[in-house]
Protein backbone atom coordinates (compact mmCIF):
# COMPACT_ATOMS: atom_id res chain seq x y z
CA UNK A 1 0.00 0.00 0.00
CA UNK A 2 2.73 2.37 1.02
CA UNK A 3 4.73 2.14 -2.71
CA UNK A 4 0.75 3.51 -4.13
CA UNK A 5 0.62 5.98 -2.09
CA UNK A 6 4.35 7.23 -2.63
CA UNK A 7 3.65 7.02 -6.23
CA UNK A 8 0.41 8.60 -6.42
CA UNK A 9 2.42 11.70 -4.45
CA UNK A 10 5.16 11.48 -6.90
CA UNK A 11 2.89 11.76 -9.83
CA UNK A 12 1.57 14.82 -8.33
CA UNK A 13 4.84 16.62 -7.44
CA UNK A 14 5.35 15.98 -3.72
CA UNK A 15 8.26 14.77 -2.56
CA UNK A 16 8.36 11.49 -0.89
CA UNK A 17 10.59 9.87 1.07
CA UNK A 18 9.77 5.62 1.83
CA UNK A 19 11.01 4.14 4.58
CA UNK A 20 11.79 0.63 5.20
CA UNK A 21 14.26 -1.01 7.36
CA UNK A 22 15.28 -3.78 4.22
CA UNK A 23 16.72 -1.96 1.30
CA UNK A 24 15.37 -4.82 -0.93
CA UNK A 25 12.09 -3.64 -0.11
CA UNK A 26 12.67 -0.34 -0.82
CA UNK A 27 14.47 -1.28 -4.57
CA UNK A 28 11.08 -3.36 -5.30
CA UNK A 29 9.16 0.12 -4.89
CA UNK A 30 11.41 2.15 -6.59
CA UNK A 31 11.09 -0.61 -9.08
CA UNK A 32 7.21 -0.49 -9.20
CA UNK A 33 7.15 3.13 -8.98
CA UNK A 34 9.34 3.11 -12.07
CA UNK A 35 7.18 1.07 -14.15
CA UNK A 36 3.78 2.38 -13.14
CA UNK A 37 5.04 5.88 -13.60
CA UNK A 38 6.22 4.61 -17.66
CA UNK A 39 3.07 3.02 -18.09
CA UNK A 40 0.98 6.60 -16.89
CA UNK A 41 3.06 8.91 -19.07
CA UNK A 42 2.67 6.45 -21.81
CA UNK A 43 -0.96 7.39 -21.26
CA UNK A 44 -0.52 10.81 -20.45
CA UNK A 45 2.25 11.61 -23.60
CA UNK A 46 1.22 9.13 -26.58
CA UNK A 47 2.68 11.28 -28.90
CA UNK A 48 5.61 12.55 -26.90
CA UNK A 49 8.61 10.27 -25.93
CA UNK A 50 10.33 12.84 -24.31
CA UNK A 51 7.47 14.65 -22.65
CA UNK A 52 7.18 10.81 -20.97
CA UNK A 53 10.65 10.63 -20.27
CA UNK A 54 10.92 13.81 -18.46
CA UNK A 55 7.78 12.81 -16.37
CA UNK A 56 9.30 9.50 -15.18
CA UNK A 57 12.57 11.08 -14.27
CA UNK A 58 10.73 13.87 -12.47
CA UNK A 59 9.16 11.26 -10.38
CA UNK A 60 11.41 9.22 -9.63
CA UNK A 61 13.60 12.92 -8.70
CA UNK A 62 10.54 13.40 -6.00
CA UNK A 63 11.51 10.28 -4.35
CA UNK A 64 13.88 9.55 -2.08
CA UNK A 65 14.42 6.05 -0.05
CA UNK A 66 15.56 5.43 3.60
CA UNK A 67 16.12 2.49 6.30
CA UNK A 68 16.56 5.61 9.21
CA UNK A 69 13.43 7.41 10.10
CA UNK A 70 15.07 9.93 12.31
CA UNK A 71 16.42 11.18 8.13
CA UNK A 72 13.13 10.28 6.69
CA UNK A 73 11.14 12.50 8.48
CA UNK A 74 13.66 15.02 8.97
CA UNK A 75 11.28 18.33 8.14
CA UNK A 76 8.50 16.39 6.74
CA UNK A 77 5.22 18.00 6.36
CA UNK A 78 3.29 14.73 6.76
CA UNK A 79 3.99 10.93 7.74
CA UNK A 80 1.53 8.62 5.96
CA UNK A 81 2.16 4.86 8.14
CA UNK A 82 1.28 2.41 5.86
CA UNK A 83 3.27 -0.97 7.76
CA UNK A 84 2.22 -4.28 8.54
CA UNK A 85 -1.29 -4.47 10.57
CA UNK A 86 0.18 -4.80 13.63
CA UNK A 87 -0.25 -2.54 16.87
CA UNK A 88 3.20 -2.75 18.57
CA UNK A 89 4.86 -1.94 15.05
CA UNK A 90 2.51 1.19 14.47
CA UNK A 91 3.00 2.08 17.78
CA UNK A 92 6.95 1.98 17.64
CA UNK A 93 6.92 3.72 14.59
CA UNK A 94 4.77 6.53 15.60
CA UNK A 95 7.05 6.80 18.86
CA UNK A 96 9.81 7.08 16.70
CA UNK A 97 8.75 9.46 14.33
CA UNK A 98 7.27 11.76 17.40
CA UNK A 99 11.06 11.66 19.04
CA UNK A 100 12.62 11.89 16.28
CA UNK A 101 11.59 15.72 15.35
CA UNK A 102 8.88 18.33 16.28
CA UNK A 103 8.25 19.89 13.12
CA UNK A 104 6.05 17.37 11.44
CA UNK A 105 2.88 19.13 10.55
CA UNK A 106 0.37 16.20 10.34
CA UNK A 107 0.47 12.29 10.75
CA UNK A 108 -1.74 9.99 9.73
CA UNK A 109 -2.77 6.38 9.40
CA UNK A 110 -3.92 3.01 7.66
CA UNK A 111 -4.97 1.00 10.83
CA UNK A 112 -8.46 -0.52 9.74
CA UNK A 113 -10.11 -0.58 13.09
CA UNK A 114 -10.67 2.30 15.18
CA UNK A 115 -9.95 0.12 18.47
CA UNK A 116 -6.38 0.24 17.14
CA UNK A 117 -6.46 3.91 15.97
CA UNK A 118 -7.53 4.87 20.43
CA UNK A 119 -4.56 2.43 21.42
CA UNK A 120 -2.28 3.82 18.52
CA UNK A 121 -2.74 6.92 19.50
CA UNK A 122 -2.77 6.39 23.47
CA UNK A 123 1.23 7.01 23.57
CA UNK A 124 1.87 9.51 21.52
CA UNK A 125 2.76 12.69 22.79
CA UNK A 126 0.84 15.12 20.56
CA UNK A 127 -2.08 13.13 19.07
CA UNK A 128 -3.70 16.53 17.77
CA UNK A 129 -1.33 16.11 15.02
CA UNK A 130 -2.71 12.53 13.80
CA UNK A 131 -5.57 12.05 11.59
CA UNK A 132 -6.69 8.70 11.91
CA UNK A 133 -8.28 7.05 8.52
CA UNK A 134 -10.21 4.14 8.61
CA UNK A 135 -11.02 1.84 5.25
Amino acid sequence: MGTGIAQVCVQNGYAVNLIDLDQSVLSKSVDAIRQNAHRFAKKKYPNDESSAASFVDSCLANLGTYTCIKEAVHGADLVIEAIVEKLPAKQSLFLSSCSQTSSIGLMCNALKSLQGVTESLGRIPQEDDIAPRNH
